[in-house]
């Protein structure tokens, strides 16, 4: 069986209450303070292309996506901006998934996260 998103959600609908605490207890660490909307973000999360293209209206989740893959599923980002001043409100939001770093500096938009992650913003 393919592990695609209709695939696991077909096998969460019909699973008895027990397996779902079991898949629960395995995703809570991944998803503690960032977890991906239902709909596109989650396909782009879920995603096992090499590239993704991820376009569309302010508001659509894009750059909470790549800070969310940033602190859950990748050791090193790099996320860039047009201009240095549009990194400000993407680090607010970095603040707020991890409040807590192992180490960060915000002028030069840096921050290593306790579990060995590196996140730098770029312009």
């Amino acid at each position: 069986m393919d592990l695609t998103l209709d695939n696991i959600e077909a096998m969460l609908r019909n699973a008895p209450p027990e397996v779902l605490k079991a898949h629960a207890a395995n995703v809570l660490p991944v998803f503690k303070r960032w977890a991906p909307q239902p709909g596109p973000q989650s396909d782009a999360y879920f995603s096992k292309a090499d590239e993704l293209l991820y376009g569309g209206a302010a508001g659509g989740g894009k750059s909470d996506l790549l800070l969310g893959l940033a602190t859950t599923a990748h050791q090193r980002s790099v996320i860039f901006r047009s201009q240095s001043v549009d990194l400000a409100s993407l680090w607010e939001r970095l603040t707020e998934i991890v409040p807590d770093p192992a180490k960060t500096d915000s002028v030069r938009r840096s921050m290593k996260t306790r579990d060995g992650r590196t996140i730098d913003g770029g312009h």
